[in-house]
Parts: C-alpha cells; structure tokens; sequence
C-alpha cells in the first residue's frame, strides 16, 4: 500500500484494480477473523453476528461510493488540460484500461448525466487516437447460419447468426486497399459511437467479432431484422402507414443530429432502413461523426462508393462542392442528412429510388447539381399512400439547393406529428431489451467495477457460511437445538434460549 502514495492522478485510476483488491483482500481478512473469533467460543454460546459490511446490499453501496470516487477523480483529470493533455497521450495497455473503464461508467446507472456526457466525449476522443476500443464490446461463443452470405450490404457481408437464443446479424468489414491499419483505427472509433446510442429508431449495437479469432477479420453484431430493407417490407406490406414509417425515420434522424457531440448518417437511404419486428423502421448503417474526418464505412465499401448508387440520395453540395462555396472535399452534414431524408421519403412513398428514370450515375449529378429534384408522383398513387401536399412541400424544403435553408431533423419531427396526431400508435414504445446488451459481456469477471473471480468464489461461500448460521437446519445449530431436549424437563423453552442466547 505504500506505493500507493507515489502514483499520480492517472495511475491512481490505471491501477484502481490493485487497490480495490487490497481492500477487498482487507475487508475478507477482517471479517474472517471475527468469524473465527465467534466459532473458538464453547458450542454453548456459538454466535456469529456478521457486520454491515458482510451483507450484500452494504457491499453494493460501498461499492457504488468507490465507483463514484473513481468518476469523480477521473472528471477532476479530464477538466484540466494538463490532466486531459496527458490522459489523451496514453497508447497501448494503458488507453486500453482507460476505454475500459470509461465504458463501464457509462454503462453504470448510478453515473450523472453530467459525468456521462463528459466521459463519452473522452471515449470518443481516446478511442480516435489510440485506434483501440473497449474490450467489453468484443463477443465471442458466436454462431453462424452456414458459410454462406445471405444478403450483400453497402459495405459488408451480412450473414445471419446467434448468440445466447438470439438471432443476429454479423457484418463482416470489407477493407480494400493497403491502408488496413487506418481503416480498422477508424473502424474502433465508428463502433465506440454506435455502441453509446440507444433509441427505439437506431438500431442497437451488439458488439464486435472477430471471425477465426483474427483481429483484422472484423464485423459489426446487430439484431436480425426478419422484415428487412423498408423497401423490402413495403413490398411485402404495400397497406402499411408510409406517414408513421417516415417518422420514425425523421425521429431517428433528429436523435443522432441532437446529441452531444452530434452525429450525422451519412449515408441515409431505404437499404440502410430495416424495418423492425413491431413494424417500426429504424437507422443502421451510419458512419460518420460530428468531425466529419472519418468515412470507415464508405472506405470499406468498395474503391468508389458512388458506384454503389449513393450518389442518388446525395446532396448537391457532396455532389459538386464548388456549388457550395466549398473549395475542399465536402463531407456529410446533417444538412446534407436533411436532403438525404427527403430521398427516403421519395423511396417509401413511390416505390422507386430517386430519378428512377435516369439511367447513368454522371447524368443524375449533373442534372441534381443543376437544381433537379425528383419527379413529383402521380395524383392518385400518392394520396393513397398518405403523400399529401403538405408532406410533398416538406419534401421540396429538404431539398434545397441551399443547406442552410433546408429544415432541421427537429422540424421535420414537429411537421410529421402534426399529420399524425389524430392516429393512435399502437405499436410497443421500442422493440430493444436494453439489458441484453450487458448479458453479452464476455467476460464478467473483468469488468472494471467486478470482484475479482476468485474473490467472488469466496464472497459466495462467506455468504453461504452466513446462512449456515442462520439457518436451524445447519447441523451445528441442530446439535445445539438437541441439546434443548435433554435440558432438565423444568427448565422452560425460553430459559433455555436465554442461555445458549441462540440468534
């Protein structure tokens, strides 16, 4: 413990397992030695009273005051910048606990917001430097469907899986090129992103795999969705509500553009759209954070992502930056996301993909940087699908030339709710189980804030040493209760307890 004195800030927290151990190490001894203490007493006056400490609720509230010091010292670090400055420099084993445990405080609900918000920005942060990711979001005992690829995405293989009962999809990253390194540094930062987001309209992240156990074989685990692409379901459902599906999309949209920091797509279109088991639709697939500097997915998606067809749901500015103003590569904004979304609109609505009657990629970004939108669709077939003039003009508005004329996620909301205040929604408040996402920890017994597994092997059978005393089937104890029979027959019950003073 003496050594303790010599660390400074940022290895009191690297090293807070060791002082945790010692002081559970400490605690069991103490408590031990009171158990033994109570036992070398005659049998008469055998009598184990266990502390507060010893019960499991005093451990769990000792427990959550240690954590909270530990988050308290580590806002203190990242508040100076000093502190901040020598905490972002950390490489290798050492960022790597650091991401370790800033995960676990996020992951904790006895964490303030306020904490939490801090703390996610540093996990953004140290995960782009250090090219590393919380361990915890690895998974392993994974099964897959088949050898066989059952659906092709925009930049992976999509095979279908399992894990603990539950189907899943595995993506496996498709990385071209020579520049590996770089583009699995800034896949560590994508995923520790996604992994922050929880909302009934993005859909939730699971975790990493690496398949035959190699780290440059990398995927991205997310629930299967049975319905699919919402162009798929939609023509499997053609009655489904197209307003309520354009919603949830707008209300996804609107959470990842409203966080702290903000996140935008980047790549919104209808296959980047699933359609949950309760019929909702919801966001997967997006890539790029407030920064604007990292394009993993469009990276990993082929040599020229516009090959793709991309280019159809992408703004002018993206298209032709000098129509902007800009004299540099543009990169996605949630403005850009805006016109993007109007794009998805057009696909739930009609059926089609954007200018659908334009056969070459070249000529849609000439006639698009030229002020082109899509053509309006016919009377009859938009109103039977809910795409009245009100919603045709929002459209038109997310598609502005300008970006900074274009409405908000925020307002787009608003305007949607409007046209559907009079429809009840019967569908589920979300179809995600929030705890299933810690069951997927691979390993417990390394978790930050966990007892070592040797200490919890002991606090078990302390706890069973407790019940044993407790408890008048204990052979001890029904020794002792036997004893009471052969007491002297005038001697009453409660004499008798008095004086073994049985608890």
């Amino acid at each position: 413990m003496a050594a303790w004195t010599t660390w400074d800030d940022i290895n009191s927290i690297l090293n807070h397992r060791i002082i945790y151990g010692q002081l559970w190490a400490l605690l069991r001894s103490t408590k031990n030695a009171r158990y033994q203490a109570s036992t070398t007493q005659t049998p008469e006056y055998f009598h184990y009273t266990p502390h507060a400490c010893d019960t499991g609720d005093n451990l769990r509230e000792l427990l959550d005051l240690d954590i909270l010091a530990i988050c308290a010292r580590m806002s203190n670090i990242l508040n100076y910048p000093a502190g901040r400055r020598s905490f972002m420099s950390c490489q290798g084993k050492e960022a790597q606990a650091l991401l370790n445990l800033l995960q676990a405080f996020l992951d904790y609900p006895q964490v303030t917001p306020v904490f939490k918000s801090q703390f996610q920005g540093a996990l953004f942060q140290l995960s782009r430097k250090s090219g590393l990711y919380p361990e915890c979001l690895v998974l392993r005992d994974l099964e897959l469907d088949g050898a066989y690829v059952d659906v092709v995405g925009t930049f992976g293989d999509i095979r279908k899986g399992a894990i603990q009962g539950s189907a899943i999809a595995v993506k496996q990253l498709r990385i071209n090129g020579s520049n590996v390194t770089k583009v699995l540094k800034d896949f560590s930062h994508e995923v520790v992103i996604w992994r922050q987001l929880s909302h009934p309209n993005v859909v939730p992240f699971y975790g990493v795999y690496h398949l035959n156990n190699n780290r440059t074989l990398v995927c991205l685990v997310s629930p299967w969705m049975e319905n699919g692409t919402i162009t798929h379901f939609l023509e499997q459902n053609p009655n489904a509500n197209r307003v309520l599906l354009t919603l949830d999309v707008a209300q996804g949209l609107e959470y990842l553009h409203t966080l702290k920091p903000y996140i935008m797509h980047g790549d919104l279109k209808g296959a980047n759209i699933l359609v949950t088991p309760s019929h909702r639709a919801c966001l997967v697939d997006f890539g790029l954070s407030a920064a604007g500097e990292s394009r993993v997915l469009q990276q990993s998606s082929s040599s020229n992502a516009r090959a793709t067809g991309t280019i159809r749901w992408e703004a002018p500015e993206l298209l032709a930056p000098e129509t902007a103003g800009n004299t540099v590569i543009a990169t996605s904004t949630r403005a850009s996301d805006i016109y993007s979304f109007a794009c998805v609109c057009y696909e739930i609505f009609s059926g089609r993909i954007p200018h659908y009657e334009i056969m070459h990629h070249n000529s849609v970004i000439l006639l698009v940087c030229n002020g082109k939108k899509p053509i309006p669709l016919p009377d009859q077939l938009r109103l039977s699908r809910g795409l009245d003039d009100d919603i045709w003009l929002l459209m038109e508005a997310c598609w502005n030339r300008m970006p900074d004329k274009r409405p908000t996620a925020t307002t787009v909301v608003q305007r949607l709710r409007d046209k559907l205040e009079l429809i009840k929604d019967s569908r589920p408040p979300s179809d995600w189980d929030d705890s299933f996402i810690l069951r997927l920890r691979s390993n417990l017994a390394g978790h930050p804030f966990c007892p070592p597994a040797v200490d919890m092997d002991v606090r078990a059978s302390e706890r069973e040493i407790y019940r044993k005393t407790s408890d008048t089937s204990f052979d001890p104890l029904q020794t002792t209760n036997k004893r009471l029979l052969d007491l002297d027959s005038s001697e009453s019950q409660e004499n008798a307890n008095k004086r073994l003073r049985l608890t």
